[in-house]
């Protein structure tokens, strides 16, 4: 009678904790889930910490395998528009798989022209229902973000995962069960067989998990990103239907838990016990991971249809209510934009561009030309990759996008700075032969003394004038702008400068600059009289004469 009392105030403590621990999931869930509410649309975020970019070449492997069309944005023109930083605003993705694709989608243009817009087409709708994009990213939260782990290296590691024989362990649990049983009839008996299990269980438990401790992680990820999966088709997104084998693999996911941290959560810990003494989580694994590993290529796909939907979201969220427009495409090789501005500058002043050839931009130094150009380069690229861009119009052609912007000298590989800006623009050169190409140039082939700097970079820039290229550069050099008006487009930045103050307007004008500040913000900085007033003399006697004269 003493061992039936025993047994049902066990199952009723056991019954008490799961539901202290449901009450308490269900508390946390709704925290979550409001804390997302009010995170959507947020102007004002901290920006991500994007540091895992560098080891993620094993994503940005697989991606650009599965879309050998697409162009990849090189590092060099990542680093001159910054992207990293870019992303770093763009990245309100709730899981690994949102960020990983995130930072895919602005590194590929996609060969399609119908991609960027279907792309567009699924942010919009999750800006104009934001219930249903709190309810999605919800689900998707549940993956969270696992900082230290590259999940899909994780997940891949799986294709070679060890098996084991499960045997042993099916045995033990048995026999664990049969002691609890054997005591409610012969007690003595009972109990010497159970707590010899026990014994045993656990020895052995700890040596199998050190073996597929990564696995079992591994594995559990799968399980989880399967589970996404089904909730995310459940809740209306058509792309996981093609899935629904993988769901049947859920049937076990709660026998292997895998968490970052420990808990405080009873259940949770009279769980671990458990599984150890049990070795449920690991019979589950041998059961489990020969069908993961057969369908490991089906979970990668998986893996990137769900951080799409992340990063939809993520997207919808950033520009919810900031003004863009949807990109439209054409035939020529143009780039047509009105109230365009760049993403990154608060308060940002808009411009307007019409360029059907190319574009020579002249101004004094912080007028603007500089965030100009990346502002065009940036606002191409959201248009090709995910079809819209920052502005109230935007048109353009298709391009294939290259910079030559932000160079320094190389030191490790013994480069001075006009050779690593020559490498540099002659790739830009290279491919402007293969197709349509959209190229910007700022202050090209300044790394070189001025006669050799004007020859080559007018002859440079007329090679980049040619059809269906469309070339952007700013320069100082005025000789440039008669060179080449016949060829580019002229248009200039300038300021205005009152009672030794100088105001930048930013926006861009038709014609050539007439004026320059570099002198005068010498001045403004408390260089010496001396220096100044020379300097000035000296520079208006060269536009006199054409001729360097020192006066004694």
């Amino acid at each position: 009678m003493a061992s039936i009392i025993f047994w049902i105030l066990f199952w009723l403590l056991i019954a008490v904790l799961i539901i202290s621990s449901f009450l308490r999931e269900k508390e946390k869930d709704n925290r979550r889930k409001e804390k997302i509410r009010s995170f959507f649309g947020k102007r004002d975020t901290i920006p991500e910490d994007c540091s895992f970019l560098l080891n993620q070449s094993e994503f940005m492997a697989y991606y650009g395998k599965c879309h050998p069309a697409d162009q990849y944005i090189d590092d060099i023109t990542t680093r001159d528009l910054q992207l990293h930083d870019i992303y770093s605003r763009l990245d309100r993705c709730m899981s690994p798989a949102g960020r990983d694709c995130l930072y895919a989608l602005l590194r590929f243009i996609p060969h399609e022209e119908s991609v960027s817009a279907i792309r567009y087409e699924k942010i919009h709708q999750y800006i104009n229902n934001k219930d249903k994009a709190v309810d999605h990213a919800y689900i998707l939260s549940r993956l969270g973000h696992r900082n230290n782990t590259d999940v899909f290296v994780l997940i891949s590691g799986l294709e070679h995962a060890k098996q084991r024989n499960i045997m042993i362990d099916i045995s033990m649990m048995v026999l664990i069960i049969a002691g609890i049983i054997l005591s409610l009839f012969i007690p003595a008996a009972g109990i010497a067989l159970t707590v010899i299990m026990l014994v045993i269980s656990v020895i052995t438990y700890f040596s199998g998990k050190r073996v597929m401790d990564e696995n079992l992680k591994g594995l559990a990820m799968c399980l989880q990103l399967i589970a996404c999966a089904e909730k995310l088709n459940a809740a209306g997104c058509e792309d996981f239907d093609q899935y629904r084998e993988l769901f049947s693999l859920l049937s076990a996911k709660c026998l292997i838990p895998y968490r970052e941290s420990t808990t405080s959560s009873p259940f949770a810990i009279l769980y671990d016990y458990i599984r150890i003494i049990t070795h449920i989580d690991l019979i589950v694994y041998s059961i489990k991971i020969k069908k993961i590993i057969s369908a490991i290529e089906t979970i990668r796909r998986m893996y990137v249809d769900i951080g799409m939907v992340d990063s939809h979201i993520s997207l919808a969220s950033y520009i919810y209510e900031r003004d863009h427009c949807l990109a439209v495409f054409t035939q020529e090789s143009i780039l047509s934009a009105k109230g365009m501005y760049h993403p990154l500058v608060e308060d940002p002043v808009c411009n307007d561009i019409n360029a059907n050839r190319g574009v020579m931009i002249t101004g004094s130094n912080a007028s603007g030309k500089s965030t100009f150009l990346k502002a065009v380069g940036v606002n191409e690229i959201f248009a090709a990759c995910l079809g819209f861009a920052f502005a109230s119009e935007f048109v353009s052609g298709r391009f294939s996008i290259y910079t030559s912007m932000a160079l320094t000298d190389d030191l490790l590989a013994k480069e001075s700075y006009y050779v690593a800006e020559a490498r540099s623009i002659k790739r830009i050169c290279d491919a402007a032969r293969e197709g349509k190409c959209l190229c910007i140039i700022d202050e090209i082939l300044k790394g070189t003394n001025t006669t050799e700097r004007i020859a080559a970079s007018t002859q440079v820039l007329r090679y980049l004038c040619k059809k269906d290229i469309l070339c952007f550069a700013a320069t100082h050099d005025r000789e440039l702008t008669v060179l080449l008006n016949d060829e580019m487009d002229q248009y200039h930045f300038s300021e205005e400068i009152e009672n030794d103050t100088v105001r930048f307007p930013f926006l861009i004008k038709k014609g050539v600059a007439d004026k320059t500040n570099a002198i005068t913000i010498l001045s403004m900085l408390g260089f010496d009289e001396s220096i100044v007033s020379s300097a000035d003399d000296l520079a208006d006697r060269y536009r006199r004469t054409g001729k360097w004269e020192i006066k004694e």
